[in-house]
């Protein structure tokens, strides 16, 4: 899912606009330790409302509430892609597997 609407970006504090869980995942990696921990430390991550109410990812939401370094954060959010990607493909295969049964 790619955010469209501006007002509903992440805007990140090193200036990055971040519009999907791909492109979270992608500055998580690669930005710096100190603008990582503006956003994500024992105290907060701004991440966890942003995928619960925008990317409407409640699961994932959940996870990075109990997260607070870039190591857990990367593992969850890969985690969760690899996951939805399985479910979309498992749901794709059985929706051929029904239409071939029912002509």
């Amino acid at each position: 899912m790619v955010i469209r609407k501006s007002e509903h970006f992440f805007y990140t504090c090193d200036e990055q606009t971040l519009r999907s869980k791909k492109e979270m995942l992608e500055w998580v990696k690669n930005v710096n330790d100190n603008t990582f921990s503006g956003h994500v430390n024992s105290a907060r991550n701004d991440f966890v409302n942003w995928t619960k109410e925008i990317l409407k990812d409640g699961p994932l939401s959940k996870r990075l509430k109990q997260i607070d370094n870039r190591k857990e954060m990367i593992a969850a959010i890969e985690e969760r892609m690899e996951n939805k990607s399985k479910k979309t493909k498992k749901g794709v295969i059985n929706q051929i597997k029904d239409a071939i049964a029912n002509g």
